[in-house]
């Protein structure tokens, strides 16, 4: 059955039945929410020793009424975002505000995907996706069971407006811990996808935070954040498990997480500017004259990054597309300003 925390509120001002008595001052209703928040905590790590249903589903019930409270508070005093704790206490779904991206879909020179026919090549592109349980109760129990399942989200304090965010770090960025550009940020339903680990020694790795977050092996692991949300299904779009089945709204309940590569025929495209330029892309702005669009066409990366995918023979010419062909062909003789000559010429014919 539910139980009431010893050390915690007597719910003196609140009642279940969707009304909460005046509290006087901010500093009450913070006092208030405070209590029940650490009721909530309290029952989070005290849930039912059995499998009977109508008990947990007294316990479900009576989270939900604690939750419902401090919904009902927080109307007069919102969560402060510079306050790691509080943060740390909300509801994911109800703190999360996603990023609006730049979208360059259709234009410039498109490209798809390498996927290799070959089985033992293709295994070495093909990654673990592991869901983000973004509906926990609150983000401290998100990030406590993506640590279950073998992904370190954490909730770090960003230089550039000082509030506190759940991200997945960047291991190959060089720049300050709390530096957003350092960090795949967390805004929406996704899946942390796992690349493989790597010496925390490694030169080209974030030694500062690999000294921190290393594990008992010495190793990092290299992962980003893939969203897969009704409005921004890059995963669904441009992925497919193993043998080349779709993904579907079920894999996302899947916490262990499930093989995935990547599906080509997924498009996608870059374009470039006569200057550099700021765009928004979904883990924050980047400053760049070259920039690539994802499946769904939201902006990332830069021509330093684009060059690479195509020396490595991630990502070849789509043969639907005159350009894209005499663009991988530039780059691979090493004409880079002709390349860009030609990118720069497309986008301005489409957009």
């Amino acid at each position: 059955m539910f139980k009431i925390n010893p050390y915690g509120s007597n719910y003196s001002n609140v009642n279940f039945r969707g009304n909460t008595k005046k509290t006087d001052t901010t500093q009450d209703v913070r006092a208030e929410i405070s209590k029940l928040e650490e009721d909530l905590k309290y029952q989070m790590a005290h849930p039912p020793k059995g499998r009977d249903n109508i008990e947990w589903g007294y316990y479900e019930i009576g989270m939900d009424k604690i939750q419902a409270k401090i919904a009902e508070l927080r109307k007069k005093c919102p969560v402060d975002r510079t306050n790691k704790e509080e943060v740390l206490m909300s509801r994911p779904s109800d703190y999360f505000r996603p990023q609006k991206a730049d979208n360059i879909k259709g234009k410039g020179i498109s490209f798809l995907p390498y996927v290799p026919q070959d089985s033992e090549a293709l295994k070495k592109v093909t990654y673990r996706a592991v869901p983000v349980f973004t509906n926990a109760r609150t983000i401290e129990e998100m990030n406590r069971i993506a640590e279950r399942d073998g992904i370190n989200i954490e909730t770090v304090k960003f230089a550039d407006d000082g509030e506190y965010h759940t991200a997945i770090k960047n291991i190959w960025h060089q720049g300050a811990l709390d530096d957003r550009q350092g960090y795949f940020e967390i805004d929406k339903p996704a899946v942390v996808m796992k690349y493989g680990k790597y010496s925390a020694d490694d030169e080209y790795v974030n030694n500062e935070w690999a000294a921190v977050n290393k594990d008992e092996n010495n190793q990092i692991e290299d992962c980003a954040v893939v969203a897969n949300s009704p409005d921004v299904a890059i995963l669904q779009k441009s992925y497919v498990h193993e043998g080349g089945d779709r993904i579907t709204g079920s894999d996302m309940h899947n916490w262990n997480g499930f093989p995935v590569h990547k599906d080509g025929r997924a498009p996608i495209n870059a374009v470039a500017f006569d200057e550099p330029r700021v765009l928004n892309t979904l883990e924050g702005p980047i400053k760049t004259d070259v920039t690539m669009g994802d499946v769904e066409g939201y902006v990332y990366n830069n021509f330093k990054e684009l060059k690479k995918q195509i020396l490595k023979n991630k990502i070849v010419a789509n043969p639907d597309d005159a350009n894209s062909k005499a663009f991988v062909d530039l780059i691979k003789d090493g004409k880079d300003d002709e390349a860009i000559a030609l990118l720069n010429k497309v986008t301005k014919e489409t957009m």
